[in-house]
């Protein structure tokens, strides 16, 4: 080749006359990679105690893929899979995927459960208690043994606020009634307030 590069130089020499090259094709089409949806298993979560310590997490993936987890609301933090709480109430906790280059993001499964606390210990009269009929949707009738009398009752949600405080109620009275029909549909906490102390 001359210095362009383009222009032929020196003698050239015939190696080949009427050659046939061989070519081969395919009318098949060219599939290219695709993504894998994938699920999250992640069950329920129970309700439970704050003094019962941390909770690790566990959910598993169809791709088995390592799950993360977000804590969306609630008295929670998370260290990796390890939740911690802080105090009572609802936590809402998700467990997710974000995908790869093989996998699709997964669809977030969100649980919620509540955090309680002990309050206090039962009275000795707790197991004659009578509460009903539980659940209720008009009339909750309370029930003490005759040797105890009410002072006051109070209905609180699991995250502590006073929904329901019992009116006066007459002198050594065993058995007393809350109206909780115009209440929301859901899980409350009742004290029974005596002479001696509470429940």
């Amino acid at each position: 080749m001359g210095t362009d590069k383009l222009s032929p130089s020196g003698t050239a020499s015939v190696l080949y006359q009427r050659a046939k090259w061989p070519v081969w094709y395919t009318q098949s089409t060219r599939v290219l990679p695709t993504k894998t949806a994938q699920t999250i298993t992640f069950d329920a979560v129970a309700d439970r105690y704050a003094n019962q310590g941390d909770m690790t997490l566990r959910a598993t993936s169809s791709a088995g893929l390592p799950v993360n987890f977000q804590v969306r609301s609630g008295p929670a933090s998370l260290t990796g899979s390890t939740m911690r709480f802080s105090g009572p109430g609802m936590v809402t906790v998700r467990a997710y995927h974000d995908g790869n280059e093989l996998f699709h993001p997964a669809t977030p499964v969100d649980r919620t459960f509540a955090v309680l606390v002990v309050t206090g210990l039962e009275p000795t009269w707790s197991d004659a208690l009578s509460v009903y009929p539980n659940p209720t949707r008009s009339l909750l009738t309370v029930e003490l043994p005759n040797t105890e009398t009410i002072e006051e009752m109070t209905l609180s949600t699991l995250t502590g606020r006073h929904v329901l405080v019992s009116p006066a109620l007459h002198a050594r009275q065993h058995t007393a009634t809350l109206e909780v029909g115009h209440l929301p549909k859901g899980l409350y906490f009742l004290r029974i307030q005596t002479p001696k102390r509470n429940s």
